[in-house]
């Protein structure tokens, strides 16, 4: 298979795992948060997109792996938050282990809400 397909085939991949015997999209969420904070999922975002923005020519393999791997993973994630919408999937109830503490999430969002609240008020003056 040439290559360029071979990359493509676990994105392809992910779309048909739903149709699996015993997916449970509950657990592809559970083991997501599990695995990554809010802050991992920002700086991959945010690294990939400088990287195309600033069209670098230096590829760190290792690095890009990771990227590539957390995309997957995070494709996954959406299908899973849509499957749990379509199915009408309760998961309100459900207690999930955050792979950073909720002090550390709690003190991010009230940082942010901050930040937002300042630039919302200078905008709001011109």
């Amino acid at each position: 298979m040439n290559q360029k397909y071979l990359d493509l085939l676990p994105f392809e991949l992910a779309y048909y795992d739903i149709y699996l015997d015993g997916y449970d999209p509950l657990k592809t969420i559970r083991d997501f948060w599990t695995h990554y904070s809010i802050y991992e999922c920002h700086e991959h975002i945010k690294d990939v997109y400088e990287s195309f923005v600033m069209k670098c020519d230096y590829i760190d393999v290792t690095d890009q792996n990771k990227k590539y791997e957390f995309f997957i993973v995070l494709l996954r994630l959406m299908i899973a938050y849509f499957m749990v919408h379509y199915r009408k999937i309760k998961i309100d109830d459900l207690k999930f282990l955050f792979a950073d503490s909720s002090d550390t999430i709690d003190t991010d969002f009230m940082i942010r809400k901050r930040i937002h609240e300042f630039f919302d008020r200078v905008n709001k003056q011109f």
